[in-house]
Formats: C-alpha cells, structure tokens, sequence
C-alpha cells in the first residue's frame, strides 16, 4: 500500500513539474527570447540569460519535490583545490541516474555561481517540442547517438559531432562559459556484467573530457555527485517512488584543470562509486 502512495506522490510531482515547465519556464523563456530578438540583444549574451534562466528554474523545482514527494536536496562543497585561485568557469562532470538530474544538478551549478552553464546533451531532446523550445538558444551542445539518426552511417553522425563540438568548444572559449558533461554517456540503470565499478557506469565520454580539458585550459573542473540512497530501478521520474521522503545529497569538488584528464576522471569515477556504496550502506532498506 505505503509502495502506491508513494507512486501517487511521484505521479503527483510529476504533473506539477510539466506545469511549472510549461507555465514557470517554457512560456517565460519564449517571452525572454522574442524580447531579446527585438531589442537587439548579441547572440552571445541571449545564449548567457537562456542557460541561466533553465539553469535556475531546475533549482526552484527542488520546492516542488519537496511539497509534493518529501524529496529534500541539499548541495555542499566538499572539497575545493582552487583555493584563492579558483577560476571563473568550470568543466563540470557528473554522475547520472535519473531524470530528476534536471534538478538536482542546477542546484550544484548555482552553489558554485555557474549559472550559465553549457550542457552536452542528446540530439533526441529535439522529439519534445516543449524541451526544444527550452533548449534551443542555450549555447548547449547536441551530439548524435546512433539511435538519433538511426538512417545515418557512422562515419556521417561522427563528423556531424565533430562539427558540433568544434563550435560548442569555440564559442565557450569566447564567452568564458562553463560546460557540463556526463561521461557515462546515458543515465546509469545498472552495472553490466563484468564492469568494474557498481554504482556508475562506463565512461565512454572520457575522450571528450579530456578533449574539453585540452582546448578549455583555464578552465577548473567541478565533480559533482549525486548521492542517490536508493538503487536505481529504471529511467523515469515514476521509477523513484523510494525517494519519498529521503534527502538527496550534492557533493561537488573543484580542481584546477587537470594535467591528467583521463587517469583524473577515473579517479573521479572511482571516489563516486565508493561514496555511493557507502551511501548505501547507512541506507535503512540497506539489507
């Protein structure tokens, strides 16, 4: 019984998250974009206010999950290696796990005063009209998956990222924009047979986090993650029923850009997987 309860809620904050979408950030953001059109506003500085204005609206949905699932997030800087020297914009690399990143992860952005970050995401985001219409301006990045452009041969989706990532890379550079990845590549279900790691997954995007460390050199690097104290059972936002009621803690930790980008992001990947056990561990279905 307390199990559909508990689905209700989910289903509940659900529909008050599309609302807030559609009402609190879909329709305001077009407003903002057709004003700036008008008013001249540079390109550059409409993709700044579009990253920013989704970048806080994500936060502000943490007052939704919490009056409606009980799903309390709280963010800490758990270790900063910048010092007095921390720079301007970041790299930023996560865990990902569900679709309620699109909240949790904004929190982790505005404690570190990244608003206007630029995230790699899926090309597929374009199949929904609305999270298209929110997108689209943001500076952000849409690379290809094979399921994308299912018509495509590899070689023309690889040089279509090519050409995408050159231009996300070039235009971060110019406006000193923070970016943000996630080198597992898609949201972790489950670790495959034989994987090294049990709470997160493979990182498939470690060659384009060494790549944005490379051209990015002033860049630090922010490792964010997501304390999830529940197994992952699925993709969607009603598959995190056992989250009621829980608190979801952010770490986030600051370096200045690695020498190392790939043994660095192991490491990295390796510390997430340990703080997640342990995590689990203290959890009280932990059994």
């Amino acid at each position: 019984m307390k199990k559909y309860v508990r689905l209700a809620r989910i289903g509940c904050a659900l529909l008050a998250f599309v609302a807030v979408l559609f009402f609190g950030v879909y329709l305001p953001g077009k407003a903002k974009r057709a004003w700036m059109a008008l008013s001249g506003v540079d390109h550059a500085e409409r993709r700044r206010r579009n990253a920013s204005h989704i970048t806080r609206a994500g936060a502000w949905q943490t007052h939704v999950a919490r009056a409606f699932a009980g799903i309390n997030i709280v963010a800490r800087v758990r270790d900063d290696h910048c010092g007095t020297d921390r720079p301007r914009s970041f790299v930023v690399v996560s865990n990902h796990r569900s679709t309620l990143d699109a909240v949790t992860l904004p929190v982790a952005a505005l404690l570190i005063s990244q608003a206007s970050i630029r995230w790699f995401v899926k090309l597929g985001i374009n199949w929904y009209p609305m999270v298209r219409g929110m997108m689209d301006g943001n500076g952000y990045a849409k690379v290809a998956r094979r399921k994308d452009l299912p018509n495509a041969p590899d070689d023309v989706r690889r040089r279509f990222n090519r050409m995408v990532v050159a231009r996300f890379i070039r235009l971060v550079r110019e406006e000193g924009a923070s970016v943000g990845i996630f080198p597992e590549g898609e949201r972790f279900v489950s670790a495959k047979p034989g994987a090294r790691r049990k709470h997160v997954g493979e990182l498939v995007g470690a060659g384009s986090f060494r790549e944005l460390c490379e051209k990015l050199p002033d860049h630090g690097v922010a490792v964010v993650t997501v304390l999830w104290p529940t197994l992952p059972e699925g993709k969607t936002v009603l598959a995190a029923a056992d989250l009621c009621d829980r608190t979801i803690e952010i770490t986030v930790d600051l370096y200045p850009n690695p020498r190392d980008p790939g043994p660095f992001l192991e490491r990295a990947f390796d510390r997430m997987d340990a703080d997640l056990e342990a995590v689990l561990t203290r959890s009280p279905d932990h059994g």
